[in-house]
């Protein structure tokens, strides 16, 4: 059992300047807001150098804290991912484990260092397939490469290179307060680098097909490419066993460290969705998964995707008795978020299987490039932090109960990956497995839509684990009573072996549309008994009809059978159980029945009231911003070396095409402009990123100094504002009229790419921003021009945005009235959450429909804080069709054809606050 119980633990991107008291202050934040531990993970941007004595103390401070608060310590084996080339090192060691692949290339393409293993004529074009190594001196990697995952030596060197290090320092720590360690996406070829259609390759694999088939592979090399000669055989041998080989090679070696050195292996491989991808990257994620102590899955997107991922994972944790399953979530979706989508996210998991949820990402610092890395950034940062105690407490209670109970699957459905390996080619952009991926995406989401308990099974699992016995097949601690065929054109002949035994023992061999016709990649035919398939032989019966809205699964406890039912939907969802009960659930709401008498019953909900409810909506008092208004100023004039480079341009004009390109010490200046519409009477407050590694500041010519000091450890306390790194410079009374913001540097940074960082010398190390500044104080903002202007008092917390478009903040309102102990408020408008306080002391929160405070004693005044997200403060506020994007990755931040002039702005507002009579 982990300390952490079933809390979340987030990803703790590790990505600047570090230090003791800011980690320390951090990590008793996590505590506070009930994460369960961290992963210290190495992430883009990172300044402390990566695995030095600086690096290693700075994980003792973090490792004695966490065991002062009883929460868990997770190491991350690599500087970013994927896992295996130890931050460069590896590769320099050998030029063995240099990844290489075969190319498939003209002759005008071929490198110099490219080795011909054949040539082939496809219709009037000439090609050759080359052994190529990958790039060297790829920022990706550090200046080096990824490297030869086929290989166990090179698995080795990555375990001396970093594992063994923390072994080191901190072996007394294993096993206790320090659980495990997190390998993130490893695969056999990054073929991404190669800009040429390529597979993968290593001497190794060349030899270990040599010794399986009596054959070299080079001799074939054209027919993993072309369809000629016996390529269906060739292809899937040569993946097949070049699965195995990537198993063998990395996690077998890897996985035995873990275990005689008492860690617990997590994390997942590369691209475990779609079939083309798996072949692209690992040749089947399932596989892998039997090497990690707790399997994961990578949850990605706004919209939910990963059906068929993350049937795979939680198949195999449940066959061979793997009591945790993790998923790395959230990435991506968005600044805006608050708690529904997640929660969403959480529930459509845990019906899948996941009952470890792992929050990417709670950034130590969102300085530069680090705020556009796959936001949100759960932590600190966010204005409706105080809240986010409540969501872990859900996720608590939502893992317990699905670790602690059991999917009843009596249906195993065959994994196609068999047919993957037979049909895939880098040439065709995966259309010939376009049809397989579809019917197994549908397949999967129908059974799911329809309550079915089933696993997939694996062929190589089945041949290690799998047998049959008295009408049931068996693998590792799981049995079935039926097997079903999915649109499936080739399969292993130890897996018909099994279904014939399977068949014969008086087993149910089903199947959806076709047969199997080929055996290993040779033509044969299927000659089993089968059915065809049909969904209500294995669909429970719990309500009278499923909506589209619904999604809900039947697991197995002590208490016998139960169901988790969730609402999909924005709107309230009724439906009707059998037995004449209905079940109502607010948007994305979810509840839990349990089995009685053949019928189910909601847990936990008391008989309602014959007596009609009667609501009163209450007009507040007043309401006040808590927090200083901003105004973003994200449009500036650029200067390299004194010479004019961009005047007035959005700022994302100058990150990747300007400022990070240029060489170290290079001077620089930029402009912001802003306006006020009358003289402000408070001083404002100008935010800079790093504001005291500038060399000036001045706000219409007069010179001003950062609160901080150069060298100064960036802690979060009265110098910064919302980040440890937005530093705060005093700007004083400012007029009506125009005003100019400038401020003058040299570049010192350690991007130097989409998703890179160079490796530094964290001495000293003065990094300096070209980014947006932030004008805060106590003034309103027109939504329209951004122009500033007197604060006036709010009447209510309606459309807080008109006048404040930026503000990333809370706003409290005051009610007033007989409110009695047990009463109900209920909120409506666009917020993250609330919170209810009485006499300053705070008795309720809520972050989910339908938004209930409960009063915990009699008053005759109460307040209510409402919580905005980041998003109007960073963004990003100038992408075009924000809101369909299927998530916000850094590279929607590069590309400049995806800006647009208009600022982008979502509504704030409390509208109604009514109160149950």
């Amino acid at each position: 059992m982990l300390s952490s119980g079933y809390r979340p633990v987030p990803f703790w991107s590790w990505n600047d300047q570090m230090n003791e008291k800011e980690l320390v202050r951090q990590i008793d934040e996590m505590h506070k807001q009930g994460f369960g531990g961290f992963f210290m993970h190495s992430r883009i941007g990172l300044v402390t150098t990566y695995l030095s004595e600086r690096w290693f103390s700075l994980v003792e401070v973090c490792i004695r804290r966490a065991e002062e608060l009883g929460m868990d310590v997770w190491l991350y084996d690599e500087d970013r991912w994927p896992s295996g080339y130890g931050g460069g090192r590896v590769p320099k060691l050998n030029p063995d484990f240099r990844e290489r692949m075969l190319a498939c290339v003209s002759s005008a393409e071929r490198k110099d260092t490219d080795r011909v293993v054949c040539c082939y004529c496809n219709g009037d074009q000439d090609y050759e397939i080359v052994e190529r190594f990958a790039d060297w001196e790829n920022p990706y990697f550090n200046g080096t490469s990824y490297v030869d995952t086929f290989n166990p030596e090179a698995t080795q060197a990555f375990l001396c290179s970093t594992h063994e290090e923390y072994k080191k320092r901190f072996r007394k720590y294993f096993g206790g307060v320090v659980k495990g360690v997190f390998c993130d996406e490893p695969c056999y070829g990054m073929y991404t680098f190669y800009r040429s259609p390529a597979i993968p390759y290593s001497p190794v694999l060349r030899k270990k097909y040599m010794q399986a088939y009596d054959e070299d592979i080079l001799n074939h090399a054209e027919e993993l490419f072309f369809r000629t000669g016996n390529w269906r055989e060739t292809r899937w041998k040569y993946y097949t066993l070049a699965n195995h080989a990537f198993c063998e090679g990395f996690f077998e070696p890897y996985s035995k460290w873990c275990r005689e050195n008492g860690l617990l292996l997590t994390g997942h491989v590369m691209a475990e969705e779609e079939l083309y991808e798996q072949l692209r990257w690992t040749g089947g994620a399932m596989p892998c998964y039997e090497y990690f102590d707790i399997p994961g899955v990578d949850k990605l997107f706004r919209e939910f995707r990963q059906w068929v991922s993350m049937k795979q994972v939680s198949s195999v944790a449940a066959q061979l008795g793997k009591t945790r399953v993790l998923s790395e979530c959230f990435a991506g979706i968005g600044n805006e978020c608050g708690f529904l989508l997640r929660k969403q996210i959480a529930d459509t998991q845990a019906i899948l299987g996941i009952n470890f949820i792992n929050p990417h990402l709670a950034a130590y610092s969102i300085r530069g490039a680090r705020k556009r890395d796959y936001p949100p950034t759960l932590f600190y940062q966010q204005p409706y932090w105080p809240l986010e105690n409540a969501f872990s407490s859900y996720l608590e209670d939502l893992g317990k109960r699905f670790a602690e109970s059991e999917d009843d699957a009596e249906l195993l459905v065959l994994h196609p990956i068999g047919t993957a390996r037979m049909l895939y080619s880098p040439l065709d952009g995966g259309k010939e497995l376009e049809s397989a991926n579809l019917a197994l995406e549908e397949l999967t989401r129908l059974l799911v839509r329809c309550g079915i308990s089933f696993h997939f099974g694996d062929e190589t699992l089945l041949k290690k684990y799998g047998k049959a016995e008295n009408g049931l097949l068996y693998l590792g601690k799981c049995r079935y009573k039926a097997l079903l065929l999915p649109d499936i054109e080739c399969l292993s002949s130890c897996t018909y072996k099994l279904l014939h035994s399977f068949s014969l023992s008086g087993g149910k061999i089903l199947f959806v549309d076709r047969l199997p016709s080929y055996l290993e990649g040779k033509f044969f035919r299927f000659d089993l008994p089968v059915s065809k398939w049909n969904t209500g032989e294995f669909a429970p019966k719990i309500f009278d009809e499923i909506p589209e809205q619904l999604l809900f699964c039947v697991r197995r406890n002590e208490a016998g059978r139960v169901c988790f039912a969730v609402n999909l939907s924005e709107q309230d969802l009724k439906v009707s159980l059998i037995g004449g009960e209905t079940l109502k659930l607010p948007p994305y709401g979810s509840t839990w029945l349990q089995e009685c008498e053949g019928k189910f019953t909601e847990i936990g909900v008391r008989k309602k009231s014959q007596k009609t409810k009667r609501f009163r909506v209450i007009d507040p008092k007043r309401a006040i911003r808590l927090n200083e208004n901003a105004v973003v100023l994200d449009r500036a004039t650029y200067w390299v070396n004194g010479e004019l480079v961009l005047r007035d341009e959005p700022v994302a004009e100058i990150w990747y095409r300007h400022f990070y390109n240029l060489p170290e010490n290079t001077p620089f200046a930029m402009e912001y402009t802003f306006s006020c519409a009358e003289t402000l009477p408070e001083d404002i407050t100008i935010i800079l990123e790093n504001a005291e590694n500038l060399d000036e500041i001045f706000l219409d010519g007069k010179p001003l100094h950062a609160m901080r000091t150069k060298g100064e450890y960036q802690v979060l306390d009265e110098k910064a504002y919302k980040d440890v790194s937005f530093s705060k410079v005093l700007g004083g009374r400012v007029a009506k009229g125009k005003h100019i913001l400038r401020i003058e540097g040299r570049k010192i940074n350690n991007i130097n790419g989409l998703c890179t960082h160079e490796s530094v010398d964290w001495r000293g190390y003065a990094a300096t921003e070209a980014e947006n500044a932030y004008i805060i104080g106590n003034f309103d903002v027109s939504k329209e021009n951004h122009t500033l202007s007197c604060s006036l008092p709010l009447q209510d917390a309606k459309d807080i945005q008109k006048n404040a478009p930026f503000y990333a903040g809370a706003v409290r309102i005051s009610i007033g009235g007989y409110f009695r102990k047990g009463q109900k408020l209920i909120l409506t408008g666009v917020f993250a959450g609330a919170q209810l306080y009485i006499g300053g002391e705070l008795v309720d929160k809520t972050i989910f429909p339908p938004y209930q405070l409960q009063f915990d004693r009699d008053c005759m005044e109460a307040e209510i804080d409402i919580f905005n997200t980041l998003f109007p403060l960073i963004g990003p506020h100038h992408i075009k069709d924000y809101e369909k994007r299927l998530w916000i990755d850094p590279g929607l931040f590069y590309d400049l054809n995806q800006l647009e002039k208009s600022t982008r702005v979502f509504r704030f507002s409390l509208d109604k606050i009514i109160l149950g009579e």
